[in-house]
């Protein structure tokens, strides 16, 4: 008997087996005089009937495995085998498809000598062999940075492609200036128009205001958080300033926004008015974001913070946060410090200062969320103001 006969002869004497055990089982718990049998002879049912079939499912399923795994060696070795046009990038063989890789590791380490950083970082990227065979240690972060440009670029010809294809879900379009798809809402109405290398986001193409006077672009602050030299952009008549700075150990890039409303000099020992808070704050004007206004945020201070000094300190400062968990803005109470004269201190200098953290882009260098969604308010807010 050979093993195909072997195991129509398990399957039929399993199913046979088991079929006799399930209706013999039933007859028995069926019958009226079931109480009367001995409690031996359950034992012994119970104990000899499933075992053969038990047997038997086991030996059948064992043949079964080794059919299977048969089945994937056959499988494996065809796909290993199969030709190019077949295989084609299901399991790439790139030390015997590419010439390069076919090269000795001498003269490949004499091509590697001579490349610029970032195509030996691309070299190195391509196969284990060449990761193995040497690294790029004078590869900076900066070419390290124009590596993921590299790959970006071919991702965002490829999301071109699918655009063009009408393969992007969910009405989703391609924004040149991130290399990355955004929703619909995240373009102006123009920009929708216009063609799809040139189509920028709101993120680029809308000023966040720094004060009443001047508004800070995207472009603008990323060229200035990349200067050797400490960044800051400025309005005097406002005292606001803006501090572009980036992070080289997670390659983020943030803008810090402040303002100074005002700075009045208050007795040491005394509290401040509110009503002269208040008059004060609504002289100098503007709102903090879009969220929360400078007289609103003025009314949120507790009495407590109106005392001078807090906490017997002599220099302190006090905040009220938006409410919006990603606005990240605050509108600070601070005590100043200044210069000792001869003699005690009988006044101290308030100011009152907003402060409004905003992350620039993402690990893949687009546009990052905090700053696209300070864009659309922006522009909500802008489109508002035109329409009354």
């Amino acid at each position: 008997m050979d093993d195909a006969d072997l195991k129509l002869f398990l399957a039929f004497y399993v199913i046979t087996g088991d079929a006799i055990v399930g209706v013999g089982f039933s007859l028995l718990l069926n019958a009226p005089d079931s109480d009367t049998i001995p409690p031996a002879l359950w034992a012994f049912l119970v104990l000899t009937l499933p075992v053969p079939c038990l047997i038997a499912t086991l030996t059948f399923a064992w043949f079964v495995m080794e059919d299977i795994q048969d089945l994937m060696q056959k499988l494996r070795r065809w796909v290993v085998r199969a030709p190019k046009r077949l295989c084609g990038r299901l399991m790439p063989r790139t030390q015997e498809e590419t010439g390069v890789a076919r090269l000795p590791n001498e003269l490949l380490l004499q091509i590697v000598a001579h490349l610029p950083a970032t195509d030996a970082l691309a070299l190195h990227a391509t196969c284990r062999r060449l990761r193995r065979l040497y690294y790029p240690h004078a590869a900076t972060l900066d070419d390290r940075a124009d590596l993921a440009a590299r790959c970006r670029r071919d991702d965002f010809a490829r999301a071109c492609q699918a655009q063009r294809d009408g393969k992007l879900k969910h009405g989703a379009l391609v924004c040149s200036y991130c290399r990355a798809t955004h929703p619909r809402n995240h373009f102006a109405a123009h920009e929708r128009a216009r063609p799809l290398e040139r189509r920028r986001c709101l993120g680029a193409t809308t000023a966040v205001a720094l004060c009443p006077h001047r508004a800070v672009r995207h472009e603008q602050l990323l060229a200035a958080a990349q200067c050797s030299r400490e960044p800051m952009l400025r309005c005097e008549p406002c005292d606001a300033e803006a501090w572009p700075y980036i992070y080289n150990s997670s390659h983020l890039s943030s803008v810090t926004l402040k303002r100074t409303y005002f700075r009045m000099q208050v007795p040491r020992h005394s509290t401040i008015p509110r009503p002269t808070l208040a008059a004060a704050v609504a002289a100098s004007g503007g709102p903090i974001c879009p969220h929360m206004d400078a007289e609103e945020a003025a009314r949120r201070f507790p009495d407590s913070w109106l005392r001078m000094p807090w906490d017997g300190s002599a220099v302190g400062s006090a905040a009220v946060r938006c409410d919006d968990i990603w606005c990240n803005a605050r509108l600070e109470l601070e005590l100043e410090l200044q210069p000792r004269e001869k003699g005690a201190v009988t006044a101290v200098v308030i100011a009152m200062k907003s402060k409004r953290l905003l992350f620039l882009v993402t690990k893949t260098g687009a546009v990052h969320e905090r700053w696209m969604n300070a864009c659309i308010e922006a522009s909500s807010s802008t489109v508002r103001r035109l329409r009354r």
